[in-house]
């Protein structure tokens, strides 16, 4: 590590790796932010500073996620690229570079060029970082890592004021940010210095000014406790042994890996076991530094659980900002010696390689969650990969998938309401009841959404004996979709009991004209059988293997 590997030869090597990119295009939740969504192609004030990520999309969501220069970026990439996924690309690939060399420039005053090179080069290039660049929808996870990185760099610079610019941005980008005050009180620790005041005053200014943004914005309100009541002892180990063996090795690289498994994968606990053999020789040649630079990547980790608690799965671009730490306890505590550069070396080769392998599975859904089915055969992946397939008109491969994914335990809290949602549009009504009172009565019995959805998808075929069952027998599971107290409503519509009805359209959260149209579309709904539009018999479908590609 004693000659530096010129900056822009680093940029130009993970530029080079990451050239395929420009052959992905819009997968997986890009389609909704980007194509389907009112916020970036017809942009107002309101839609994108005081609405939420999702506000605006097809369909429109209700969440926490305050992130307004993420749709900024997006909306500027559509004024510039249309929908030309390539340009959308282009850009994430240039905020990675951004963030290479905001690691270089942070690491060169403390641990000189030569190391800082280093460790640019392996945050650039490491695999685990493919989904966060070849991703659209992730972008928000490397532009708020931009300006962490910034704003410690603009810190050390002795420039309080970008630093207030830097905090605010990445803070409008994604909430970790807002652990800003104590990654630089970590990252000051790790190198011996304190925090003046007027550093402290400029990440206090950014993070108030984001904070000030927030609190005029509608959001959904978080329910920490359904969150928390998921993480059990086995969950915890899982978390823990997946970040450790991506870590450690992050090979075979998947869109998402469910967590909540009867078993942890024996695969993961080699490479767990070497990166604990790895941090422990850190910790022991680097001492207090590789233990506060490893912190600092495991605490900017922790705004994740949330995610990994509320969906039960895990993503690679999670590992984004936290691999910094990681990169930087190496380079500063592994001594210059021959095997470090042939290690070097071979991990350059190995990640360009997996990169190679990596991002043509960007190309599509379909290549992504097959890609991913390979990997794992967790219900989110199958409930992926079988919504692709039926898109797609693979109905009876599709169904296939939806049907084990269902099966799996446990299964993933959407599997339930998506595949009931895709049946009532490919199935026959004798087949829409059978599957539905077996899912309603074991695998899927009070997961949030199903009972509605299923009432719901019942009464547009005119089963209403059916749907008034399944409606009076939800345990109002339904919140905020209600769609349980829409057929409810409408069976009150039908019966002439206006009492009831005016009483349900007082408290319909859309208000009384919202509801009355509801009920009229869904009193004059009549959805034609399956077999009347696909022409595909699912209901013989073998449900013991996955369809072939």
């Amino acid at each position: 590590m004693t000659r530096p590997l010129p900056t822009w030869a680093v940029l130009a090597l993970v530029a080079a790796a990451y050239v395929g990119v420009v052959n992905a295009g819009f997968v997986w939740d890009d389609t909704q932010l980007v194509t389907l969504n009112r916020a970036v192609q017809a942009p107002s004030f309101t839609d994108v500073w005081l609405r939420n990520l999702w506000c605006c999309t097809v369909p429109p969501l209700e969440t926490s996620y305050y992130r307004p220069l993420m749709t900024v970026s997006l909306l500027v990439d559509h004024a510039l690229f249309a929908e030309n996924a390539a340009g959308f690309h282009v850009t994430s690939l240039l905020w990675h570079l951004l963030v290479t060399w905001l690691v270089a420039a942070l690491l060169a005053p403390r641990v000189g060029p030569a190391r800082a090179s280093v460790a640019a080069l392996l945050f650039g290039l490491h695999p685990v970082q493919s989904e966060a660049v070849a991703w659209i929808a992730a972008r928000n996870d490397v532009m708020s890592a931009a300006g962490v990185l910034g704003a410690l760099l603009a810190l050390d610079r002795k420039r309080p004021a970008v630093a207030a610019v830097t905090a605010l941005a990445a803070c409008l980008s994604k909430e970790n940010a807002f652990l800003l005050p104590a990654v630089l009180w970590v990252w000051r620790r790790a190198w011996g210095d304190r925090v003046g005041a007027r550093e402290w005053l400029a990440i206090g200014l950014g993070l108030g000014a984001a904070f000030a943004l927030r609190s005029q914005a509608s959001l959904e309100t978080l329910d920490t406790h359904a969150a928390l009541t998921m993480l059990t002892p086995h969950a915890a180990l899982q978390i823990a042994v997946t970040l450790l063996g991506w870590i450690a090795w992050p090979w075979p690289l998947i869109a998402t890996a469910g967590l909540y498994m009867k078993e942890p994968l024996a695969a993961w606990w080699p490479a767990a076991g070497v990166a604990l053999v790895g941090i422990v020789g850190l910790l022991g040649m680097g001492g207090r530094r590789a233990f506060w630079l490893l912190a600092l990547g495991a605490g900017v980790l922790a705004p994740s659980a949330w995610g990994v608690l509320t969906y039960g799965t895990i993503g690679a671009r999670y590992l984004y900002l936290p691999l910094f730490g990681v990169v930087a306890a190496a380079v500063a505590t592994v001594p210059d010696v021959r095997g470090a550069r042939i290690g070097l070396g071979a991990a350059v080769l190995a990640s360009l390689a997996a990169l190679h392998l990596r991002l043509p599975v960007w190309v599509s859904d379909q290549a992504l969650f097959e890609d991913a089915a390979t990997q794992t055969q967790d219900a989110f992946t199958l409930t992926m990969l079988g919504l692709e397939y039926v898109k797609r008109d693979r109905v009876p491969e599709g169904m296939v998938l939806l049907d084990r994914a269902i099966a799996t335990k446990p299964t993933h809290q959407h599997t339930c309401v998506q595949t009931i949602g895709v049946a009532s549009t490919v199935l026959s009504d004798a087949d829409l009841l059978d599957r539905g009172r077996v899912w309603s009565d074991v695998a899927c019995k009070g997961t949030p959404g199903f009972d509605g959805t299923l009432a719901l998808a019942l009464a547009t075929r005119g089963l209403w004996s059916d749907a008034e069952r399944v409606a009076l027998a939800a345990a109002r599971n339904d919140v905020p979709l209600r769609r349980d107290e829409l057929v409810r409503a409408a069976l009150d519509a039908r019966d002439g009991d206006l009492a009831s009805l005016g009483a349900r359209a007082l408290s319909w959260p859309g208000g009384v004209v919202e509801l009355q149209d509801k009920v009229a579309l869904l009193l004059l709904a009549r959805r034609a059988p399956a077999t009347d539009v696909t022409g595909a018999d699912v209901t013989g479908a073998d449900v013991t293997g996955a369809a072939a590609p």
